[in-house]
């Protein structure tokens, strides 16, 4: 027999109250007890009693018991019993009410002391059949991009319940209503404060098919309008009203007010105050938002003790070092927190928690607890491109030398083109804050197309950053160049061995918004050398080498990139070394020609260099899927053999298209560039490829 469940406190009463009338006579009796108990013991060894729903699909019924696992768990005890399953069907129909289900009625019934079965009635079912969004055109630059976002928020709710609802998105009025509200929310945050938002619906010629149709009322656009500080001296208004100027009359958004209020509170920040409470209240007549801004600064604190809990293997005293100068003055969170923003910057520490105790006397201590990763890691390399061939390499690298926080670098690799190993030691915060010096070592093997060199070289660097995006270094080098296999006249080459030694100053700009695979911003190079026997140098020169790119986002997902790129180098010399000189091609330089393999060339139709050179190039980046994307390009450069850097004869011509798969380590790149300008001997196109993986 088959029972509807009928969940009535009044029936389950009387049940308990007849099963203690029946059973009350057997308690104390042991021989009723004796038979059954090997079988309770039985049933009890089961973990749990089988539940079997139909009325569902096998995936309704999946999900049903992955959201009401535990519940469902906690009754199906052995032995099964009536009572277990009218609970169970109770609360599967409760829940399949509030998934779209109003009409849902569950059957219950114990098959057997190890199986109850419950048999799902689904009664009919009203689900969403279209989201109309009405009244919003023009909020935003995309509109329909705009609607779909907010129909998304209309169903986002509902959208869960698909896993139950097999007949689409459910109609719950609940949900919707929630929506409605969030949309709501939404408008007011990009200033329309005074938007309604109403909902109404229509039921299609097919039953239980529904169309949402919201419309909104989003009247004007507040702008920010008057604004008044309450709680400030007339010193502490002096620092906040220019902050007030600025906001005026602008959009009235919910990112500018909590914008403008983090810059209320870092004014006070700056000054030592600790825990800044800032209110608004506001007032909306015409179009304009009132506002008062009520600022408590709270107490004025000077930085106290500085205690290192815990720091690894790191010498304390290197810690206290980047945070002492603190101690003693006016606390500042923001410079507090750009102090260890430098810290993780060495790549060693995993976590760094800074735990504040403001004291009576006015001081607050900072106790720091410093969580390390692993500083010394092996890793190594692999790859492929047209400028090397096949690459491999092993890298060694220890973040944290001597607990000093210095940085060893080094790799050995081995390409096409020859082996090369380098080796860099780095001490950061050397001599004063911010700058760094680096100690380098290296040697290079190269096989090139009109000859081959062997160098080995040192360099020194010491490196400060002026702000967050402008840095300069100065260097100071040498190295000792043999050039072999010579595949032109002597003549052309210049010196084949010797030693040069080198001083130069490289600044940079750099405020891309990625270092790997930027989109926006601008990167600029300026790079100055000389070299000469007053320095202990075989040549003379003095060489500027500048170059620039600069990113421009379209839309989300393209950009635009212009490069640019110019170099001179005068020599007092006959002749500049092959090696010193500058070539075209490659990957990143004129792409119709390979690595270092573009024009002049001497009659036998190697490249000689020039003492000069000119390169431009635009590209414009689109999207495929994912990270693949798609990229058009132009080059345009020349290689000049005289020290003109502004002649632009003989300029070669480069049109192209790849693909590029963007990844966290760097770019695939598959290049064809076309010779706009070809000449008898040069190629009509070149493939260029960089191909990596790190592991």
């Amino acid at each position: 027999m088959i029972l509807r469940r009928h969940p009535s406190s009044l029936c389950l009463l009387w049940l308990l109250i007849v099963s203690v009338v029946i059973c009350a006579p057997c308690y104390g009796q042991d021989t009723i007890f004796k038979k059954p108990q090997p079988i309770r013991d039985e049933l009890r060894q089961q973990q749990e009693v089988e539940l079997n729903i139909i009325g569902v699909s096998n995936d309704a019924q999946k999900n049903i018991r992955d959201v009401l696992g535990d519940r469902l768990g906690f009754l199906l005890v052995p032995p099964a019993s009536r009572a277990e399953a009218s609970d169970l069907a109770f609360i599967l129909e409760n829940y399949m009410r509030n998934q779209g289900f109003p009409e849902v009625t569950v059957f219950w019934r114990v098959e057997s002391p190890t199986l109850i079965r419950l048999r799902i009635d689904t009664g009919k079912v009203v689900t969403i059949n279209e989201v109309v969004i009405e009244g919003v055109d023009g909020i935003t630059d995309n509109d329909v991009k705009f609607k779909k976002e907010l129909s998304e928020i209309i169903v986002a709710k509902t959208k869960v319940r698909d896993r139950i609802n097999d007949q689409g998105t459910p109609f719950v009025p609940e949900d919707l209503a929630l929506g409605v509200e969030n949309i709501r929310t939404l408008l007011h945050a990009r200033g329309y404060w005074n938007a309604e938002v109403n909902m109404s619906t229509t039921e299609k010629t097919e039953p239980g098919k529904k169309t949402v149709t919201i419309t909104v009322s989003r009247g004007k656009l507040i702008k920010i309008g008057t604004i008044e500080f309450k709680g400030l001296i007339a010193s502490e208004l002096a620092t906040v009203n220019p902050l007030a100027e600025n906001v005026k009359g602008m959009d009235a958004t919910a990112d500018r007010l909590i914008d403008f209020e983090q810059r209320i509170r870092a004014v006070f920040d700056r000054q030592g105050y600790y825990d800044t409470s800032v209110r608004f209240s506001q007032s909306i007549t015409g179009g304009k938002m009132s506002l008062t801004v009520t600022v408590n600064p709270g107490r004025q604190v000077t930085v106290g003790d500085i205690i290192i809990r815990e720091s690894g293997r790191t010498d304390e005293d290197v810690i206290l070092r980047r945070l002492k100068p603190f101690q003693g003055k006016l606390y500042d969170p923001d410079s507090i927190t750009a102090a260890v923003d430098k810290l993780y910057s060495t790549g060693v520490f995993e976590r760094i928690d800074i735990e504040e105790y403001v004291e009576p006397d006015d001081t607050i201590d900072l106790e720091v607890t410093l969580t390390e990763t692993n500083a010394s890691t092996i890793g190594f390399y692999t790859g492929l491109s047209s400028e090397s061939g096949a690459i491999a390499g092993v890298s060694y690298n220890h973040l944290n030398v001597g607990g000093r926080l210095h940085q060893f670098r080094s790799i050995l690799e081995y390409s096409g083109l020859g082996p090369r190993g380098d080796a860099t030691y780095t001490i950061p915060w050397y001599l004063i804050d911010k700058s760094s010096a680096s100690f380098r070592v290296f040697g290079i093997s190269r096989d090139y197309a009109a000859y081959d060199k062997l160098e080995y070289g040192w360099e020194h660097a010491l490196s400060y950053p002026f702000t967050d995006h402008y840095s300069a270094s100065v260097r100071v080098g040498g190295s000792l160049v043999n050039t072999n296999s010579l595949e032109i006249d002597p003549v052309f080459a210049g010196p084949l061995d010797y030693y040069v030694s080198y001083i130069g100053l490289t600044q940079t700009y750099d405020n891309l918004n990625d270092p790997i695979n930027p989109t926006k911003g601008l990167n600029a190079t300026l790079q100055l050398d000389t070299a000469g026997s007053w320095i202990g140098s075989d040549v003379t020169f003095s060489r500027a080498i500048a170059r620039g790119a600069y990113y421009l986002p379209i839309g989300d997902s393209s950009h635009i990139k212009l490069a640019a790129a110019s170099g001179v180098i005068y020599t007092s010399d006959d002749t500049l070394p092959i090696d010193l000189r500058y070539f075209q091609g490659g990957t990143s330089s004129l792409r119709s020609f390979r690595d270092r393999r573009g024009p002049p060339y001497s009659d036998s139709g190697n490249p000689l260099g020039g003492n000069a050179f000119n390169y431009g190039s635009i590209e414009y980046v689109g999207p495929i899927a994912g990270p693949v994307k798609f990229v058009l390009f132009t080059d345009a450069g020349n290689v000049i053999q005289d020290t003109d850097p502004f002649t632009f004869s003989d300029m070669e011509l480069a049109v192209g298209a790849g693909v590029r798969i963007n990844l966290p380590t760097g770019p695939i790149r598959f290049e064809y560039g076309y010779n706009a300008t070809h000449d008898d001997g040069e190629p009509e196109g070149t493939f260029q490829f960089v191909i990596g993986v790190s592991f």
